[in-house]
């Protein structure tokens, strides 16, 4: 399995950051939030209102054999679904 010590200690930081000053006076921080039928989903970047959720994504879109990442595609559809299901 991939060690992703560093997307999550200084790349997932980074795009929270960015996406403050894409979205003014709005913070970003990862935020775990309920989802409808039970259950919750920890999503990697939620503004302090709630109102902004995103999730990053740092898949590669092919294989090492030049195949699609199937696996990649999954989750984000995955991701689609919590984020429909947000409370």
């Amino acid at each position: 399995m991939a060690d992703t010590t560093k997307i999550k200690n200084v790349i997932d930081p980074y795009v929270r950051k960015w996406l403050s000053t894409q979205f003014i006076s709005h913070n970003f921080e990862e935020k775990s939030l309920k989802l409808s039928g039970g259950g919750s989903y920890s999503f990697d970047a939620v503004s302090e209102d709630g109102l902004i959720i995103g999730e990053i994504l740092s898949n590669r879109p092919k294989t090492s054999g030049g195949k699609e990442n199937t696996g990649a595609v999954r989750k984000a559809q995955n991701v689609i679904d919590y984020l429909k299901k947000c409370q």
